[in-house]
C-alpha cells in the first residue's frame, strides 16, 4: 500500500479531494526527518523503513485537519518525535553514517 493510501486511511479521509494536502504533510515530515539526520534511502517510497512510514503517519495526523484537540494532536507529536529519535538510533540510520540528534 502506498504511503498515501495509508495516510489517508489514518485520518479517516475517504476522498482524494485532499490529497494534495497529505502529500505536502508527507513531503514535510520527510523533509524534517532529513534535517535531524535520517539517511534519506531510509525515506524512498519504493524501499521505506518501517520506522520511517510510522513517523510520517504520526506526523501527518498530528498536523491533518483542524478537528483533533490540542492533547491528540501533542500525542501525534510526540509520538512522531519518538519514531524519528528511534530511527535515529537505529542500526539502519548508523550504517553508513547517520547522525543523531
Amino acid at each position: 500500500m502506498e504511503l498515501l493510501d495509508e495516510c489517508r486511511i489514518a485520518v479517516r479521509v475517504a476522498s482524494r479531494s485532499l490529497d494534495p494536502e497529505l502529500e505536502m504533510l508527507i513531503a514535510d515530515a520527510k523533509r524534517d526527518m532529513e534535517r535531524v539526520g535520517v539517511r534519506p534511502e531510509l525515506l524512498g517510497e519504493g524501499a521505506m523503513d518501517a520506522m520511517a512510514k510510522s513517523a510520517v503517519v504520526c506526523f501527518v495526523k498530528s498536523h491533518f485537519g483542524l478537528d483533533a484537540s490540542p492533547d491528540e494532536r501533542a500525542f501525534f507529536e510526540q509520538s512522531y518525535r519518538s519514531h524519528v529519535a528511534a530511527l535515529l538510533n537505529s542500526d539502519a540510520n548508523s550504517a553508513s553514517g547517520g547522525g543523531a540528534a
